[in-house]
């Protein structure tokens, strides 16, 4: 029979309170920005079109579509430029 020898995991140290530590949330917190003024502006331009025939009409694109083609088309510039836009200022480190 062979002894088997179990060692105990290795610790880490916890960096202290309120010291900096490196985190990747600058690209994900870039992309949730984005995405929030994006559903924002397609909310606000569906009610605007609901509400107005003249923001209806001038948001029609495609006349097979409706006034819908140019509300996403309007929401994804928003999201297609906030997006590099909130990455490039994001901040690169959290405190803890």
């Amino acid at each position: 029979m062979t002894d088997l020898v179990v060692k105990p995991p290795a610790t880490t140290s916890e960096p202290a309170a309120g010291s900096e530590i490196e985190r990747p949330s600058g690209p994900g917190a870039a992309v949730v920005l984005a995405a929030g003024l994006a559903s924002f502006t397609l909310g606000l331009l569906s009610t605007l079109t609901a509400v107005s025939a003249a923001v209806s009409s001038a948001l029609t694109l495609s006349d097979r579509v409706g006034d819908l083609s140019g509300v996403t088309t309007i929401a994804a510039v928003v999201f297609f430029g906030a997006w590099p836009r909130s990455a490039s200022r994001g901040g690169k480190r959290i405190r803890r």
